[in-house]
């Protein structure tokens, strides 16, 4: 899905605003290695408590097959950073 295509004034999810902050033109984007160091800039750009935990969890998921489910924001944040940065490797 195109981003930017919300209907109905629905609040943007938090892979939508990653993708949106990295630049990316699909959600989809968002798991190529051209948009790591985006990725990761726009994870720490966004205050953990604007997005409930859920979403946090939904996003590790999507973007690294993370299937644990994270106590806090931070840790899931965190958690998708270290796996970013050790993938640029």
């Amino acid at each position: 899905m195109r981003l930017g295509t919300a209907q109905n004034g629905e609040k943007q999810g938090l892979l939508d605003e990653l993708a949106r902050r990295s630049g990316c033109l699909y959600l989809s984007d968002l798991r190529g290695a051209d948009y790591r160091t985006e990725l990761r800039k726009a994870l720490f750009e966004i205050p953990e408590d604007q997005f409930q935990l859920e979403e946090w969890n939904e996003a590790a998921f999507y973007l690294l097959g993370i299937k644990d489910r994270f106590q806090t924001a931070g840790d899931a944040r965190r958690a998708i950073d270290s796996a970013l940065r050790s993938s640029s490797r």
